[in-house]
């Protein structure tokens, strides 16, 4: 079995922690998944979900509650991506 694979989002300024801890969120068909936040500097951070992602469509969503370390809100935004399955030989 594939280690889980991790989500990740990198800023052009520093974070503050505490918003996305609470605004990165990570979606798939059924609901919210379940995962750890990691940090590396205050610009970069990853999503590590629980338990590999089966395969599906996700979206990666970032609420305007994050915020940077001076307190200025981040627009709204989210992405998606694809998870295949594994290939067959």
């Amino acid at each position: 079995t594939e280690p889980p694979a991790a989500v990740t989002v990198e800023f052009t300024e520093p974070m503050a922690l505490p918003s996305l801890a609470t605004g990165f969120e990570l979606l798939g068909s059924g609901g919210g998944v379940l995962g750890t936040l990691l940090t590396g500097l205050t610009t970069n951070f990853a999503l590590m979900p629980t338990n590999p992602l089966p395969a599906g469509t996700y979206t990666a969503d970032l609420a305007a509650t994050v915020t940077d370390l001076a307190g200025n809100p981040l627009a709204a935004t989210n992405w998606s991506f694809v998870v295949r399955p594994p290939a067959t030989l």
